[in-house]
């Protein structure tokens, strides 16, 4: 979809796939809906039909799109508490990679401590945070 079309609609990049995947073409012209938001906002700010209006979208002179903070979306009540996990989801997305139950089948069969290594040097990497 191109940008204006994102912009006109009000819909970040992440939101628009979603809003298409869930309405049929079918049900839905989106050129008269983008021409009828067109139409509507340059009424509102008194816009005439030559000025392009993609920059005044983008630097959200008119309209507000409020942006959930990242740290609200991945549950946490506060900014603090989700930067002092960090390390924690560092760790995760390296303890994903692993075939963690394998390894420990492998090592249970060879007398091995491979998955406990490679854990261990995980925790390594992203210590944990001295408590204040």
């Amino acid at each position: 979809m191109e940008k204006k079309t994102q912009l006109l609609l009000g819909l970040s990049t992440d939101n628009v796939d979603a809003l298409f995947e869930s309405i049929s073409a079918s049900e839905l012209n989106m050129d008269d809906i983008l021409l009828d938001r067109e139409t509507t906002f340059r009424k509102k700010y008194n816009i005439n039909e030559t000025t392009d209006i993609i920059p005044l979208l983008e630097d959200n002179q008119f309209i507000k799109i409020e942006k959930t903070p990242e740290y609200v979306l991945a549950g946490y009540n506060s900014q603090k508490d989700y930067d002092s996990d960090e390390y924690a989801r560092l760790r995760k997305v390296e303890y994903d990679l692993l075939n963690q139950d394998e390894m420990r089948f492998d090592d249970m069969e060879n007398g091995t401590n491979t998955w406990g290594a490679a854990i261990n040097a995980i925790k390594d990497k992203y210590p944990k945070p001295e408590e204040k």
